[in-house]
């Protein structure tokens, strides 16, 4: 019978400490739970701007390479064995200076002989003409020296080309960016070979291309600042000269050109990565919103006004939008609209807000 007593003891004992654990799991989860709903209801800290009238405006950002206002490249019109070659890379040259010469004897010859064929067909034309003047020769005859002059006259310029197209001249002047590996003396080349190019860098040209939001904030003769970034920090004054008037039909964007003095001598060379800014302002005035205020489901685009601790959801109409901003319809002037956590928001929230400016300042 002791025995028994003490089982029946130990056996209350591990009752009251199962019921005592559980009551206090019971109360901490609870607590927990209370802790939850209390950090719920904590307001959310939001950056807001205001909304203000004015123009849609900004900079409009072009990327792209480095060229000569004037390139061209040297293409052989003849064919041949290099006799002697004249250039070299970097080296300035001025434009008719010679680059490189074949052999000329032969075609030099047939030039000759082709002026002096010509030069007899004007004698024979001239004392026929002379003749017809004293009706002393048929109109016959005079319209077939007339005929063979000109026949001669166009071998002479055949012949001339050919002559002059032995000494392969610089189209331009610059200086020469490439040489072809196969212009060495003894080397044969054929005509169409191109042999070289040479680069005036006196202007400078930074050709990119934009979307279809930003090409109609562009034209001829803005100014623009260019950054080439062999050249530093410092940004060139330049121009825009040039604004397609259509889409590239691979891409899709517009090319535009911008053109500036070259100041910076040999530091800036054509094929150089350069990028410029084009400061642009729309004439269409409204109200202005920041494109990071708004959201958009389905159809519908919104935007979250903050006033008095809460914010409320606002459906709007964007009317148009460039870069960090957009002209909208549905808020009103001196509106302030959430700016950051803008996708967890919700209609009615608690926020605590800090405005950070206006919508004129969204960059």
């Amino acid at each position: 019978m002791k025995k028994s007593g003490r089982s029946g003891t130990i056996f209350a004992v591990g009752v009251a400490a199962i019921l005592l654990f559980s009551g206090c799991s019971d109360g901490a989860a609870d607590d927990q739970e209370n802790d939850t709903t209390v950090a719920t209801m904590q307001p959310r800290a939001v950056e807001t701007m205001e909304v203000v009238e004015g123009r849609l405006g900004g900079q409009v950002r072009i990327s792209g390479l480095v060229a000569g206002t004037r390139e061209a490249d040297v293409i052989v019109e003849t064919q041949g064995r290099i006799l002697s070659v004249e250039f070299d890379l970097g080296q300035i040259v001025n434009e008719g200076d010679p680059l490189v010469r074949f052999d000329d004897r032969t075609e030099r010859l047939a030039m000759q002989q082709a002026m002096e064929q010509r030069n007899a067909a004007r004698l024979d034309f001239d004392a026929l003409e002379r003749q017809a003047e004293r009706g002393t020769v048929s109109q016959t005859a005079l319209t077939s020296a007339r005929a063979a002059l000109r026949g001669a006259e166009v071998a002479y310029e055949q012949a001339l080309r050919a002559y002059e197209n032995r000494t392969v001249r610089a189209p331009i002047g610059g200086r020469v960016a490439s040489r072809s590996q196969n212009v060495r003396e003894g080397n044969f080349v054929t005509q169409g070979t191109p042999i070289g190019r040479i680069v005036d860098t006196t202007r400078l040209r930074l050709s990119g291309s934009v979307g279809e939001r930003e090409v109609r904030f562009l034209q001829e003769g803005q100014p623009a600042l260019v950054n080439v970034t062999a050249w530093g920090a410092e940004r060139l004054e330049a121009t825009v000269v040039a604004v397609a008037a259509g889409s590239d039909g691979q891409t899709g964007s517009f090319p535009v050109a911008i053109e500036w003095e070259n100041c910076c001598g040999d530091v800036v060379r054509s094929g150089m990565s350069a990028s410029a800014v084009v400061s642009t302002e729309d004439t269409t005035p409204g109200l202005l919103v920041p494109t990071a205020a708004l959201r958009r489901v389905g159809d519908s685009d919104f935007v979250f006004v903050v006033a008095d601790g809460t914010v409320q959801r606002r459906e709007v109409t964007v009317r148009d939008r460039f870069g960090p901003q957009a002209i909208v319809t549905g808020v009103s002037a001196g509106d302030h609209v959430a700016v950051t956590a803008v996708s967890r928001l919700r209609d009615g929230d608690a926020v605590l807000s800090t405005r950070i400016g206006t919508s004129e300042d969204a960059l």
